[in-house]
C-alpha cells in the first residue's frame, strides 16, 4: 500500500506537552508598527555607561523578538552583550539562530548558556530538542535524559525523550515512556503516528485500534486509522 500522507518530523502528540521550553516570547504579537526602533536610540547608547546601553539594546532586543525580526533581534542581542557579557542572552540567542538555520551559532549558544547554567533542565531539554529536530537522535537522547536527572517530573523532556526512542526504532522503550507520562491510550495514538512516519503502516493501525480499544473518542487514532483504512482501500480498489 502506497502511504501518501507526509507526516511532519516532530509529530503532534496526543494528551501531552512536547518541543523546546523558550520558543516563546511571541505571544504578545505587537504589530510592527507599534515598535519603537530606530536609529536614535541606538546613537543614544553610545553616551550611556556600558550597563545602561546594554539595558536600551535587550529592551529593543526584545521587542524584534516579540515582533518576529529574528535577525535584527540577534543583532541587539549582541549589541546587549558587547556593552555588557554578564548580559544571559545565549539561551535566546540559540532559539533564534536556530529560526535562522543557523545551525552552528546555536550550538554554540545553547553550549554557552549550559557552561553557564549545568543544571538548567529547561536548557538541557531544548538543546535536545535542536538535536531531535535535526534527525541526530542519540545526541537528542542523550540531552533529554540529562534533563530528566536534572528534573525527573519534565514533561517535555519525558516526551522529547519518548520521539526520541521511538524515531531510533526503540519502539517498546518509547511506549513505556509514553504510558508513563500520558496513559496507555495516548501511548498507543503517538506510538502509532511513529510508526505510521516510518512506513511500518500495519503496526501504525494496530496501534491505532489498542489506542481506540482504550477510550473509544480519541480524535488523533481515529481519523488516522480511518485515513489508513481509506488509503488500504483506494491501494485494492488501483490494483484490480
Amino acid at each position: 500500500m502506497q502511504f501518501s500522507f507526509k507526516l511532519a518530523l516532530i509529530v503532534t502528540l496526543c494528551g501531552s506537552v512536547a518541543g523546546c521550553h523558550t520558543l516563546g516570547l511571541r505571544e504578545a504579537q505587537q504589530p510592527l508598527a507599534e515598535i519603537p526602533l530606530g536609529d536614535a536610540p541606538m546613537q543614544a547608547t553610545k553616551e550611556m555607561p556600558a550597563k545602561e546601553a546594554s539595558k536600551v539594546c535587550l529592551a529593543t532586543a526584545k521587542k524584534m523578538d516579540e515582533g518576529g525580526r529574528d535577525a535584527e533581534a540577534v543583532s541587539m542581542y549582541l549589541r546587549a552583550r558587547e556593552h555588557d557579557p554578564s548580559v544571559d542572552v545565549s539561551a535566546r540567542l540559540a532559539v533564534l539562530y536556530d529560526r535562522l538555520q543557523q545551525s552552528s551559532a546555536a550550538q554554540a549558544e545553547y553550549r554557552r548558556a549550559l557552561d553557564k547554567h549545568p543544571k538548567n533542565a529547561d536548557l538541557w531539554n531544548d538543546f535536545g530538542y535542536f538535536h531531535l529536530s535535526r534527525e541526530n537522535y542519540p545526541e537528542a537522547e542523550k540531552h533529554f535524559r540529562r534533563a530528566l536527572e536534572l528534573k525527573p517530573k519534565h514533561a517535555q523532556a519525558t516526551n522529547n525523550l519518548a520521539l526520541a526512542l521511538g524515531y531510533q526504532q526503540r519502539h517498546a522503550e518509547c511506549y513505556a515512556l509514553f504510558e508513563k507520562s500520558i496513559g496507555a491510550a495516548a501511548a498507543h495514538s503517538n506510538l502509532g503516528m511513529i510508526l505510521a512516519q516510518q512506513d511500518r503502516l500495519d503496526e501504525a493501525a494496530v496501534e491505532f485500534r489498542a489506542a481506540l480499544a482504550e477510550q473509544p473518542d480519541l480524535k488523533q487514532a481515529q481519523h488516522m486509522l480511518a485515513y489508513l483504512q481509506a488509503d488500504d482501500s483506494r491501494a485494492v480498489a488501483s490494483d484490480q
